[in-house]
């Protein structure tokens, strides 16, 4: 796990490419590198965090044996064991999966894109060719980001790295419009900032004599929704399992400590027990606290876990008054603006992992509420954030609203917070649902297998059948991050009418202000929930004033 930095085509001023990818050492505290290469105009820069083999042999930017390609790269290849297999001809000289997928590109070129199964966004300079390839993971868990500079390509693991290194920061008039028009964001390879681009999941770029171009390699939309094979539900409870099991297994791959991070719900549930299975030793579990009875799941998990499982268990406490005390730093950690409170709260969390803990990886649960119909939208027929004309190009609602979740809306905007908020305190987050193995196979089951007999997530509790009791098998999903709403009537009338009465935000032009001053007066009498709305303008005029004005 790294942070990658580039620039190509301009003179390149050494210090100040190398100030640029420090902005990044929180993503990688371990080590530190850069290749520069005069002629070609070429810079690759990389900000280590040492997960798979700690020695010096892992540093980058690698180059390869034959002194042809450079990489620079960020994520984990989790098959790199039996990928080094395949590649056995290959000079190894370290442990490390970078090289590894060094090697796998070396033999393969863009075509080893699916031969891999990780998490991960690099960049291979061919010194031959005179060209950049960009890549970044299948469904998005690790960020790219790229721009152009003083007429040059430059890319990011964040954006605070462009910036630093002289992109402009200037607003993105659209995506803040459909940001507060439609709630959406990390929709688009466009960003909140203009001119500056996200490659989207499941795509790669390449840079030659100044012209770009993008290609998608994977995507869910290819795969057809005609009859689907006839599949019992116990052969795709065991099919499910398995990848699972073997999910897990290869996410347990790590060189430090591992622990996991793990709500009240099914997914967690899902998460330890296989877990367990396949990892018996003990495990390090936490779990984001809130100081408030209603939405704390904290007491349901305890009553879970045994005695000797508690005693290695730790549980953060979020209180009204870190919100604000959080909010600006979360939002310069993030870059753009973001979600709810929640947020904050798995903020407070990873503080106090880096704080207390020697963890240095943890695994999260992610993913089957979009990949199985677990979200009461899929059922209610409502999902209002889906208002924007995003792509549904299947004949089947249900897939659409899915492919929509999992591509444009819940996902992206999950997997972009979780990996900046985990990096900025040195931690790697792995979300083994998210493997493109289970990805595809259960966006793909019949909808029978994903909603039946009123329960959503249906196969997915047939898979735990063994190691749960029917009672907490057919729980129905519960929302406990849903607080921001009664803390901003609780705690925050006097910091909203504050911003509100700012002469900054007065001077806004993406508002009609009256009508934002009624619906916020409605809000706190009470009249409907408007808390997400709230937290847009809060979040939004934090940003510009961070980052723009």
């Amino acid at each position: 796990m790294c942070a990658i930095i580039g620039y190509l085509g301009k003179h390149i001023d050494q210090d100040a490419f190398n100030r640029a990818r420090d902005t990044l050492s929180s993503r990688g505290p371990d080590d530190a590198g850069s290749f520069f290469h005069a002629e070609d105009k070429v810079a690759l820069g990389n900000r280590r965090l040492s997960i798979i083999d700690l020695s010096s042999t892992g540093h980058q930017p690698m180059i390869s044996h034959d002194n042809r390609y450079v990489i620079t790269f960020n994520g984990e290849i989790f098959i790199y064991i039996e990928l080094k297999k395949e590649l056995q001809d290959y000079p190894f000289r370290s442990s490390s999966d970078t090289e590894v997928l060094l090697a796998a590109f070396s033999r393969w070129g863009k075509d080893c894109l699916h031969k891999l199964n990780g998490q991960f966004a690099f960049a291979v300079y061919d010194t031959e060719k005179r060209e950049l390839f960009c890549a970044r993971d299948h469904v998005g868990i690790k960020p790219f980001f790229y721009t152009g500079i003083r007429g040059a390509f430059a890319f990011a693991s964040e954006i605070k790295a462009l910036l630093a290194f002289g992109a402009k920061a200037q607003p993105n008039d659209k995506i803040i419009q459909e940001y507060l028009r439609y709630g959406l964001y990390d929709h688009s390879a466009e960003t909140f900032f203009d001119g500056i681009r996200s490659l989207p999941a499941g795509y790669y770029l390449t840079y030659k004599d100044g012209r770009i171009f993008v290609r998608q390699y994977w995507d869910l939309a290819r795969l057809s929704d005609k009859s689907p094979e006839v599949i019992s539900d116990n052969e795709a409870a065991e099919h499910l399992r398995t990848l699972i099991e073997d999910a897990i297994r290869l996410q347990f791959r790590s060189d430090v400590p591992i622990g996991i991070s793990l709500s009240s719900g099914l997914d967690s549930a899902a998460l330890y027990y296989f877990s367990k299975k396949i990892y018996p030793a003990d495990l390090r579990l936490f779990t984001a606290g809130i100081m408030d009875k209603d939405f704390n799941e904290c007491a349901i998990l305890k009553e879970r876990l045994s005695k000797s499982e508690q005693k290695l268990w730790h549980t953060s406490s979020f209180v009204p008054k870190q919100v604000f005390q959080y909010a600006e730093e979360f939002l310069t950690i993030q870059d753009q603006p973001y979600g709810g409170m929640s947020c904050l709260n798995i903020f407070n969390l990873y503080k106090e992992i880096n704080g207390k803990t020697d963890v240095k990886v943890i695994i999260e649960g992610q993913g089957m509420d979009e990949l199985l119909a677990g979200y009461p939208h899929y059922v209610s027929n409502q999902n209002s954030e889906a208002r924007l004309q995003l792509p549904r190009p299947f004949s089947s609602k249900l897939l659409n609203d899915q492919y929509q979740d999992i591509k444009f809306i819940k996902i992206p905007r999950t997997l972009r917070y979780k990996d900046h908020l985990s990096m900025a305190f040195s931690k790697e987050v792995r979300v083994p649902f998210l493997d493109k193995r289970i990805v595809e196979f259960c966006f793909g089951l019949p909808e029978h297998l994903k909603i039946q007999n009123g329960l959503q997530k249906f196969i997915l509790r047939e898979a735990l059948r063994p190691y749960l009791p029917d009672a907490m098998r057919e729980n129905p999903k519960v929302i406990f991050t849903a607080f921001q709403t009664s803390w901003f009537r609780k705690y925050f009338v006097g910091e909203v009418h504050a911003l509100l009465n700012s002469e900054s935000f007065k001077s806004r032009p993406y508002f009609d202000h009256e009508v934002t001053k009624r619906r916020i007066d409605d809000f706190f009498r009470g009249e409907g929930d408007n808390s997400f709305f709230l937290w847009q303008l809060i979040n939004l005029e934090m940003w510009l004033r961070r980052f723009i004005d």
